[in-house]
């Protein structure tokens, strides 16, 4: 739970990040958000901090069971997160290029997804093992009797 409502405050510290920034609008005519841009996206990385230091918590915890479903989706999730990271400093480098940032948002969409994944992966009542390689013999033979 504590991943999801990282990730939460993440998007929209990067929603306001958005909405103060050179893509708040059509046109320079339209107002920005009266908020500091620069004070915005010191928050989002900060937000992004906070939800990558929970995701390698959950990460080194579900690694005791590296084929569980829930270690194969936290590994999964800190993927897409730390390419977003580099798509949010792509963003960055290129003085906020359109093509990066709708990436970017494109990317966010995939975190929030998959911090939705890992906290249903990561309930006590949803902790199973990945379904093993082969069916077991009883089952075979039930199937074919």
């Amino acid at each position: 739970m504590a991943l999801l409502a990282a990730v939460a405050l993440l998007v929209v510290a990067g929603t306001l990040v958005t909405g103060t920034g050179p893509h708040a609008g059509d046109s320079s005519d339209v107002p920005r958000m009266p908020l500091n841009w620069t004070v915005m996206a010191w928050l989002h990385a900060a937000a992004a901090a906070l939800a990558l230091a929970i995701a390698l918590a959950l990460w080194a915890r579900t690694r005791r069971e590296p084929r569980s479903t829930a270690h194969r989706r936290t590994t999964l999730f800190l993927a897409v997160f730390l390419t977003q990271g580099l798509i949010g400093l792509t963003q960055i480098a290129t003085g906020l290029a359109e093509a990066v940032t709708v990436a970017h948002l494109l990317g966010s969409a995939l975190v929030w997804v998959g911090a939705v994944r890992v906290l249903l992966d990561t309930r006590p009542s949803a902790r199973r093992t990945a379904p093993p390689d082969r069916p077991s013999t009883q089952a075979s033979r039930s199937c074919c009797a």
